[in-house]
């Protein structure tokens, strides 16, 4: 398939690091700077040569970037490429990976990477590359802060939750993360909130994220933490049918024998037949600052709660036990909302709401028999609601409208019988149907 590619190696570097003795050598220079390497066992010399050249590409390509400040530099080989991601002054990140041989030295033409794509929003505001390391920081410091002692063990968890076969991951996997929304309504909303509200009050809960079946229910952190969380559980391969012996295939076990959350995986439910015994609370970093994380699961019915470090795991036992009383009369009001969501759609639309990392997609759509071109079509339209609030094109007996309010965007596909001067009444007539209030 195109665009797969293998991680040959990732380091972090601080190019304003100083060396401890006082009268450092070239080399002590160079590995005052290094913060990690991956794969650790390479030589150290080897080690130096790739961060003295990391550091000469970003100092060489920034001096003629349109943006000084920008993050990324990119170089593409032959086969393989480069990516330097600069997180703060003194954090870098270098990547490079391995890739089938190009023909000549050239980024990647759009057109091919969106013949990939089996989703429709992707990300088209970041470039391909760039996405793969963001996903590699971003997983690293919510789990692991900066602690890089387990970078090997880090990397392997990371492409296993990453990789569609072995070792190989894809470009398109870093670039179609959107959340499933469910339909909900005001009561049940407030049913959430009050659970939420119920469980801060017995243990001092901070954020809690709650998802079901594939969907997305209710965060109360930003919807972009959120979504990493969904990436970690589910966009790895943990089956929506959440059966612990299924979860276990892909996730490793927890045995209370270290902290560290990622890619292991603590069902609460535990703390009801155990008490807490020999169980230790999960660690991650929200901005630099430890939590705990605890996780439920029933039903397909996953709770994430987030905490202050905690001292006294047992204590948690009244909130497992709160949220255990609760989630069948949830799930049975969820299932109520997923049925009636299963209908029909009258009309062939594609929904992306930039705000809220929300998509939908016609149930009417099938995108393993859209045309090359159709593809093509869809890209350059969403791409063009950069600039303009409303985009028309004819393509192969078809209109698509592409429609923008904010960062609400929807492409409608109407079959060419429509008349161009009814056009707009008819886009107007869909857009109140599927998305009241949301569009003019």
């Amino acid at each position: 398939m195109e665009f797969d590619f293998t991680l040959r190696a990732v380091f972090g570097f601080n190019p304003q690091a100083i060396p401890k003795n006082p009268k450092p050598s070239e080399q002590d220079q160079q590995d005052a700077k290094l913060l990690f390497y991956y794969p650790s066992q390479q030589n150290q010399e080897e080690k130096r040569i790739q961060t003295g050249m990391a550091e000469g590409i970003f100092i060489f390509c920034s001096q003629f970037a349109e943006d000084a400040g920008a993050q990324f530099e990119t170089v593409h080989l032959e086969s393989q490429t480069h990516i330097i991601y600069r997180i703060r002054p003194d954090l870098f990140i270098f990547m490079t990976l391995k890739h089938a041989n190009f023909s000549k030295v050239a980024v990647i033409q759009d057109e091919y990477f969106y013949q990939e794509c089996h989703k429709f929003h992707f990300g088209i505001q970041q470039k391909h590359y760039e996405a793969v390391v963001r996903n590699f920081w971003e997983f690293y410091s919510l789990y692991y802060g900066e602690n890089y002692e387990d970078i090997d063990s880090y990397v392997a968890k990371w492409i296993n939750c990453n990789s569609r076969t072995q070792q190989t991951m894809n470009l398109v996997y870093f670039n179609c993360q959107s959340l499933r929304y469910a339909g909900l309504d005001g009561q049940l909303f407030l049913t959430l909130q009050y659970l939420f509200s119920m469980l801060q009050q017995i243990a001092q809960i901070d954020d809690i994220i709650i998802f079901y079946l594939g969907y997305f229910i209710y965060s109360s952190l930003p919807h972009k933490q959120a979504l990493l969380f969904r990436e970690h559980y589910y966009g790895s391969g943990m089956p929506w049918s959440a059966q612990e012996q299924k979860v276990q295939s892909k996730f490793q076990q927890y045995d209370g024998t270290h902290d560290n959350a990622f890619m292991t995986f603590l069902n609460m439910r535990q703390l009801l037949k155990e008490g807490g015994n020999n169980i230790r609370p999960q660690k991650i970093y929200q901005n630099g600052v430890e939590k705990n994380v605890f996780t439920y699961l029933e039903r397909g019915f996953l709770t994430i709660l987030i905490t202050e470090p905690v001292k006294e795991i047992g204590r948690y036992l009244s909130v497992v036990t709160a949220i255990n009383k609760n989630t069948e009369k949830i799930c049975q009001k969820l299932d109520l909302f997923l049925d009636n969501g299963q209908k029909q759609d009258q009309f062939k639309f594609i929904y992306f709401n930039g705000m809220n990392l929300a998509y939908k997609i016609s149930s009417q759509i099938l995108f393993n028999k859209l045309t090359p071109n159709e593809f093509r079509m869809l890209y350059s339209i969403y791409e063009k609601l950069n600039q303009t609030n409303l985009q028309v094109h004819r393509c192969g007996g078809q209109w698509f409208v592409g429609t923008k309010m904010i960062d609400k965007r929807v492409i409608l596909i109407i079959p060419s019988t429509v008349q161009l001067i009814k056009l707009e009444e008819e886009i107007q007539k869909m857009t109140e149907i599927a998305f009241p209030g949301s569009f003019v």
